[in-house]
């Protein structure tokens, strides 16, 4: 069950497990100087009867807390913050209080044989039934305390008496805190110095992944010139069998129109020469005609036809040739666009770069087959059109392999 201390909060009963937790990272924030553990605090529980004898308990808070009938015994209480506390019938036996706040407790009954009060800020405290005989009470201040004639007659007795002592224990407690204090100071320098130790590994750390981040930066870049520089060669490259390919394709055009022409002027030679011969070799046709008047007259005719005939295939062939090489231009451009484009990505994007080089890569050979197989087929002149479209494609892809 929980009790109420004198300002009316409840005080909540602990178990000794929680309670050791406490005091072990207290413990530990104390040997550490303040880095690990936690500053404990005993505020407003129920420890009466509690056994805490040779603790360090310096710098704790306890505040509204019930310590009746509890073993205190050889605690160390410095700078510690104790108010509106219960410490009735506790035994604080040898207990040290240095720089201590005491205010508004209750020592009814407690046991202070050997306790030591150094600097104590000392308010509004109940020590009924206390026995001071053995009590030092050194710079500390007892205000508004209920103290007997017989407890003041026993501080002063006390002092008178072991004056020396008191003075050689609060120069021995002065001296354990300036050995504290130069220990803290060691340990804040030893910090510092490990502090100052990791700054400079992390900033060696930091140059280093610079350095190599600049050298990776570097290596893209002259891997962006190299690519840039090798796609303008592939784009020089492919402007030579353009310009082929065009030459080629107005030759056909100018072939076309020479056949055509001669071709009409055959069809019109021979009307002409129907219109003009052919009433005169009716009239004079009869049964003694021969076979060489026949053929002085139909063979003109004849060989109009096979002139018109060849002709025709002539504009045929020139005009199938201007389609694939059309297709070979087709394909060629194709690959001039998909080099620009390999160009502009290649700027900022290391994936699109490789992405799109795969695919041209396939694309390269699909149309080096292509070329080649419409090779089959292309014919000037009786002599078969020089592949250059195929030996620069391969050539682009060489040099882009490379």
């Amino acid at each position: 069950m929980s009790k109420k201390n004198n300002g009316g909060k409840e005080q909540r009963k602990i178990s000794l497990e929680e309670l050791k937790k406490i005091l072990e990272n207290h413990q530990l924030w104390l040997e550490t100087n303040k880095k690990k553990g936690k500053k404990g605090d005993l505020s407003y529980l129920n420890l009466s009867g509690f056994a805490l004898s040779n603790l360090d308990l310096s710098y704790i808070n306890i505040i509204g807390t019930d310590l009746s009938f509890s073993e205190l015994r050889f605690c160390n209480f410095n700078f510690a913050n104790i108010r509106d506390s219960d410490l009735s019938n506790a035994n604080l036996t040898g207990a040290r209080f240095f720089r201590a706040n005491l205010s508004y407790n209750n020592f009814k009954d407690s046991k202070l044989e050997y306790v030591a009060f150094i600097g104590c800020n000392i308010d509004n405290i109940s020590f009924e039934n206390v026995n001071f005989s053995s009590t030092v009470t050194k710079e500390s201040n007892f205000n508004d305390c209920m103290l007997t004639i017989k407890q003041i007659s026993q501080i002063r007795n006390f002092l008178n008496s072991n004056r020396e002592n008191i003075e050689d224990e609060a120069s021995f407690e002065i001296e354990e805190l300036k050995n504290e204090l130069e220990e803290q100071k060691k340990q804040l320098a030893a910090a510092q110095e490990g502090e100052k130790e990791r700054i400079e590994s992390a900033t060696k750390f930091t140059k280093e992944k610079l350095e190599e981040t600049k050298a990776i930066l570097a290596k893209e870049r002259a891997a962006k010139e190299s690519t840039k520089e090798d796609i303008e060669n592939g784009i020089t490259h492919l402007q030579a069998p353009n310009s082929y390919l065009q030459s080629q394709i107005n030759i056909q055009y100018w072939l076309t129109r020479v056949y055509g022409f001669l071709t009409i002027l055959t069809i019109g030679f021979l009307a002409y020469y129907i219109g003009c011969h052919y009433s005169e070799f009716k009239a004079g046709l009869t049964e003694k005609t021969t076979f060489l008047q026949w053929l002085f007259y139909g063979l003109p005719i004849g060989i109009c036809f096979s002139l018109i005939i060849t002709f025709i295939n002539q504009i045929n062939s020139r005009l199938k040739n201007v389609i694939n090489l059309h297709e070979k231009r087709r394909y060629v451009d194709s690959i001039s666009g998909g080099l620009k484009a390999v160009q502009e990505l290649s700027e900022n994007n290391k994936e699109a770069r490789t992405r799109i080089s795969g695919v041209l890569d396939e694309i390269l050979n699909n149309t080096i087959k292509l070329s080649e197989k419409l090779q089959e087929d292309v014919l000037l002149d009786e002599k078969p059109i020089d592949n250059k479209v195929s030996v620069s494609l391969k050539e682009l892809k060489d040099l882009l392999s490379k």
